[in-house]
């Protein structure tokens, strides 16, 4: 079964692609990011150095929301030097489907959970694989509560003592 690690471009994230690739090899691990055009340019600035610092061969996916109401979106992948903070895909979304809110809570879900899903059906067919995700501590986790889903956490050393690794301080190349 394929293992795919869905890059978000954070830190914890970034220390997962390492974990994956010392546990797995570079060969057994697929690597992939949703851009949704709305990261801050440092966020894509580090996104590029951890690709380049590990080989991760990134595939970059953006949504392709142009079609009418009514049809389903889809994506499509982008060179690594496409992704950036233009504000497209998100814009895209906001003129289908309205501006975000408590109510209508659709960023994860459709610009990055729903492309996600989309691509690796694609590529690897339905429940060909596992998603791996590196979340923060803080970072709700019932988002997260599907099947083929794996997860580390990164935290303080208190609740590193609780039993979840915790990777304060790892930031830099």
């Amino acid at each position: 079964m394929k293992k795919v690690v869905s890059f978000s471009g954070g830190r914890t994230s970034a220390y997962l692609c390492k974990v994956m690739i010392d546990k797995f090899g570079i060969d057994n691990v697929d690597f992939i990011y949703m851009d949704t055009g709305a990261e801050h340019p440092k966020t894509y600035e580090f996104i590029r150095n951890v690709n380049k610092g590990f080989g991760l061969n990134l595939v970059c996916l953006r949504g392709d929301f142009n079609q009418p109401l009514g049809k389903g979106h889809s994506y499509r992948v982008v060179d690594i030097d496409c992704i950036k903070c233009d504000l497209a895909p998100f814009s895209e979304m906001c003129k289908k489907y309205g501006t975000p809110s408590t109510v209508g809570k659709w960023c994860t879900s459709r610009m990055k959970q729903e492309i996600h899903d989309m691509y690796c059906n694609d590529t690897y067919g339905k429940g060909n694989y596992q998603t791996w995700l590196g979340i923060r501590t803080d970072e709700t986790a019932w988002k997260y509560r599907k099947k083929r889903i794996y997860k580390i956490h990164g935290g303080n050393k208190r609740r590193r003592e609780r039993g979840r690794v915790g990777f304060l301080g790892w930031a830099k190349f």
